[in-house]
Formats: C-alpha cells, structure tokens, sequence
C-alpha cells in the first residue's frame, strides 16, 4: 500500500484544510519536522510527529528524530529497503502517511536522511577552540545500516557550495564498525579539505580513495604492515574499490617510485600488494553490527 506525501496544511480536494485547523495552529511544536502516521497490526492508528528538539519530546506521540523509536520510524517511512514496514516494543506497524508542516524552510529528509556522503578531512568533527572551524554546519545525520536494518546517525557537515555533507574517515569507519555498512558507496575528497566539483569525480579515483581513508607509506605517519593492511581490507570488504584495482595502483606505486629515497616505500607497498593479492574479501563482513 502506497502513503501519500501531504502537507500538515495542504488544501484537499475538496478545498479543506487537511488535518490541522486554524485554532490548532497555534499549538504547533515549532521543532516538528514530519507526521507519520502508523496502523498496527490490530488496526490501531497512532500519528506520530517527530520533533528535532528533544526537549519538545514531551508527550507519548511526539518523538524525538535520534531516539530508537524515532530511527525506527523515519527508517519505515523513507528507507525503501523497509518498504514502509516496521516494529515498536514488540508490535509490527506500516506506515499509511507522511506529512509535513508548511512552516518549514526544507523537509527532514532533505538535510538529515542521506542517500549521499563524502568523505573528507575533518568532516562531522566538534571543535571546542579554533578560529578556522565553525560548528553551526554540524549536523547529526542519518544512514541506513544494513548491518541494523534501520537509519543510524553519523555526525557530519554541511557544504556551503552545495555539495553532499562530509565526514571525516574515522568517524565514517566507527559508523562501519559499530553499525555495519552504510546502503551507499561515498564520495571521496582529495586531503585539502575544500570543497570543489572535481569531489564527485573522484569517487572510484584509486588515489584519492586510499588517500582519503587513511592509507600511507608516509614515515611521518608510521602506520604498521597490519594497520595498513587493515584499511585496505576494509575498502575491498565494502565493495568501495576492488582488489585487482588496488593492486594495480600498487603496482603502478612500486613501478613509479623507482629512485633509492623510495626503497622503503616500495617495501611497503610490495607487503601490501602480496596481502590484498592472498586476501580472502568478505562482502557480508560489514553487513553485521557489532554487538
């Protein structure tokens, strides 16, 4: 059964304001972003209104959009792999509706839901003192796991050029390893920190990718064989790029990088290109969370 997307104060067909009337509008909860209204299984209708300001969370039907009632129910409504159907203290429900308030600049699925991401130096991170960062564009996003089966929330920032948000790698790789793999593939950055067009471009860039999530030779790092080895799993295991496109690049390091200043890093990456060569890939091991 298919829910229809209307406005809180949309005009129905019959020129009526639909839901919401007059005298009610003066107790709106300025923090609502949605209605979604549920049927469960005994036939019982509770709308739901999820509120992006927990302290607005007040009563039984207005729902806080990062508690697990409020993941479950946005990840009925939007996510398409639940196909409109989910579970609440024991209880299976499927959404019927989903409305949102004319008052609105922008729709909650527009900013917080992401069906997009980049990864990218120092995205989603809080900086309590620094006169280089700003936190206004801060935002707690949410991803749909597979690993859960349901929208889990990841900090990231907000593009001022318009691009999708970013994230740091390391806060993209707790969301991995403690939620499983995100239903999307990112975009990666080059290490600037900048936002620019060429982003989208560098999606399947084999450089740009390792770069991004961490990899590097680079003594001033001293990253270890198993740690290296580990990033470079994790790219296959998540189907971000595929082993024999990994060890190509390698191999195109190794053969480019043939002076004598460059003898440790060709050790390296020899050790790295015989690991991911012997590597087994587990494409279901980042489609289980972490208890």
């Amino acid at each position: 059964m298919e829910y229809t997307i209307i406005p809180l104060d949309a005009n129905c067909g019959n020129g009526k304001q639909a839901d919401i009337k007059k005298s009610e509008r003066k107790r709106r909860t300025q923090s609502a972003e949605v209605a979604i209204k549920a049927e469960f299984d005994e036939s019982e209708i509770i709308e739901y209104i999820i509120v992006s300001d927990e302290t607005d969370a007040n009563e039984a039907e207005k729902v806080f959009y990062l508690s697990d009632t409020g993941k479950e129910l946005l990840s009925a409504a939007y996510a398409k792999q639940r196909r409109k159907k989910g579970s609440l203290g024991g209880r299976s429900f499927k959404v019927i509706a989903v409305k949102y308030p004319l008052w609105k600049d922008s729709r909650i699925s527009e900013f917080v839901i992401r069906n997009d991401l980049r990864i990218s130096p120092n995205g989603g991170h809080i900086y309590k003192y620094s006169k280089c960062h700003t936190n206004d564009n801060v935002i707690e996003s949410l991803l749909y796991s597979l690993g859960t089966s349901r929208y889990e929330v990841i900090r990231a920032t907000r593009d001022r050029a318009g691009l999708p948000p970013y994230v740091d790698v390391s806060l993209y790789r707790e969301f991995v390893h403690k939620y499983g793999r995100p239903a999307l593939t990112p975009t990666f950055d080059d290490n600037t920190g900048y936002a620019n067009k060429s982003a989208i471009e560098t999606k399947l860039n084999p450089k740009s990718v390792l770069k991004c999530y961490g990899y590097s030779v680079n003594k001033i790092y001293s990253i270890e064989d198993e740690a290296r080895q580990e990033l470079l799993a994790e790219i296959v295991d998540l189907e971000i790029l595929p082993a024999d496109v990994v060890i190509g690049f390698l191999d195109f390091l190794i053969l480019s990088h043939n002076k004598s200043k460059d003898t440790e890093a060709r050790i390296k990456w020899h050790r790295d290109r015989d690991f991911i060569q012997n590597y087994k890939p587990d494409p279901q091991r980042f489609l289980r969370a972490r208890d």
